[in-house]
């Protein structure tokens, strides 16, 4: 019989901690726009509680990466206000 692995699922707090490069807000920012930004993927609710399930967010991290590999942003388009903002100045 094959073993399964268990989930590592984590608080807000633990996943912070894990990942330093992004803050408790970070994670909860990301959780409330979870449905555009597909992070949903990566949260599961067990009654009231909020877990992060750290497998499926290592995944998100790539795809994200993937994304941005495929498709970089492209710059964006310069303000009127802002260049003659620049031009006054400039004199």
């Amino acid at each position: 019989m094959q073993e399964i692995a268990p989930k590592r699922l984590l608080t807000v707090k633990q996943a912070a901690e894990l990942y330093p490069a992004f803050t408790e807000s970070a994670f909860r920012w990301m959780r409330f726009n979870g449905d555009s930004n597909g992070f949903n993927a990566c949260v599961r609710k067990v009654g009231r509680r909020v877990l992060l399930d750290a497998d499926s967010f290592e995944r998100w991290l790539d795809e994200q990466r993937e994304q941005l590999v495929k498709e970089p942003r492209s710059p964006e388009p310069s303000h009127p206000d802002f260049e003659s903002l620049a031009d006054d100045h400039a004199s």
